[in-house]
């Protein structure tokens, strides 16, 4: 009896420390792509890394606490967070990541191996792994698109027919859904209308993904000024 007992008490714990088990995280898929971009204000021509992640957590969504991106040869190291994470959810797929991974000294994006580690607030993990490699690319010979604002009209002079237009307001906060904005033509007003705070002015970049060297090509900040 005292045995049987026992053996109640051990499964009773058992499938007690089951309930409590965390599961990890998982990474179902990724993306990146390097973006090349040219600073309006000074004029530098600099590279940033684009990561996201299609992640989930049996345990919630919101118990998924850090990303990492490593370079172990090179011992790089990034950290994002829900503070600075991009979240987005696509047909029910939760993706985060970030546009902004860049070396401290505006160098180029190394070459190799980059592990991507998702953890949760328990410390359980899911990592996966890319190989970068570069194409020789002349930034000098870079066609960025440069714009042309008059009154509340845009157009662009590149070679692209179609960019997209990424705005943000005043505090640098992102106006989700980018415009697409044909070289020839765009209305601001476009803008205005989707956030009335906007008409104090608002910071834009100009974007198009160039197929021939498989780089995002980025122009800006740009300002507009609607007084």
């Amino acid at each position: 009896m005292r045995r049987s007992f026992c053996i109640l008490i051990l499964i009773s714990v058992f499938f007690s420390l089951l309930s409590c088990s965390r599961e990890a995280p998982v990474i179902y898929d990724y993306y990146w792509q390097i973006n090349i971009i040219k600073d309006a204000e000074t004029n530098k021509i600099y590279e940033k890394l684009t990561v996201f992640i299609n992640t989930d957590d049996s345990d919630g969504f919101d118990d998924i606490d850090k990303v990492y991106l490593i370079h172990d040869k090179e011992e790089l190291y990034w950290e994002v967070n829900p503070q600075t994470w991009y979240k987005a959810n696509i047909q029910g797929t939760f993706w985060i990541g970030s546009n902004g991974f860049q070396m401290p000294n505006n160098s180029d994006i190394p070459e190799g191996e980059y592990r991507i580690v998702v953890e949760d607030i328990g410390g359980e993990y899911d990592e996966d792994s890319f190989f970068l490699k570069r194409p020789d690319i002349k930034k000098n010979k870079v066609s960025f698109p440069t714009p042309k604002i008059t009154g509340k009209n845009l157009t662009i002079k590149g070679d692209s027919p179609v960019y997209s237009l990424w705005v943000y307001d005043k505090k640098w906060n992102y106006i989700q859904t980018p415009f697409e904005v044909k070289k020839e033509g765009f209305d601001f007003q476009r803008v205005l209308a989707r956030k009335r705070d906007l008409e104090s002015g608002f910071y834009f970049y100009l974007y198009i993904f160039d197929a021939s060297i498989q780089r995002g090509i980025i122009g800006g900040p740009y300002y507009f000024s609607n007084e």
